[in-house]
């Protein structure tokens, strides 16, 4: 299936002040393996000198923490084209495709239900590596070091 993301935008404007409220407003939180990008859209939008870039990924489920979900669901996120320099701020607004690998995310379902946006820009991805999490910068310290098992025990306090 071919999206026409063109609109809306997925920008991460807000951030959440507590790892509780993050659990609890999203959709899914999930375990799972990044693919590369399946497909892009240029928006009709810029920032600055860069196109807006919608992005759809594949993330192929390991583990369901909360939701429901089959094995695979799609991510969509928006990104600059071309990427501005890493400290700019507009990375946090709109964190474009991410990396292929394992990451523990909390999401927020889209208007079709097998689409899924991140809840709160970083503060919803943790690189999953060596069996544990890493929280990024922007993420929650108490998420960071986790196992699987250790993730559902936080998750059910």
């Amino acid at each position: 299936m071919i999206l026409h993301w063109h609109e809306p935008l997925v920008d991460s404007e807000h951030s959440y002040r507590s790892v509780r409220q993050l659990i609890n407003t999203s959709d899914v939180i999930v375990l799972g393996t990044i693919r590369n990008v399946k497909h892009q859209v240029r928006t009709n939008r810029q920032v600055g000198r860069g196109q807006l870039v919608n992005y759809e990924q594949i993330v192929n489920i390991k583990h369901v923490f909360k939701g429901n979900t089959s094995s695979n669901l799609s991510l969509i996120t928006t990104g600059v084209n071309p990427l501005p320099p890493p400290r700019d701020p507009i990375n946090k607004r709109y964190t474009g495709p991410l990396a292929e690998g394992d990451y523990l995310l909390f999401l927020s379902s889209l208007k079709q239900n097998s689409f899924f946006r991140l809840n709160s820009g970083f503060q919803s991805v943790y690189p999953f590596i060596n069996q544990k999490t890493i929280a990024l910068e922007e993420g929650f310290h108490s998420l960071n070091g986790l196992t699987t098992d250790e993730v559902i025990s936080y998750l059910s306090q």
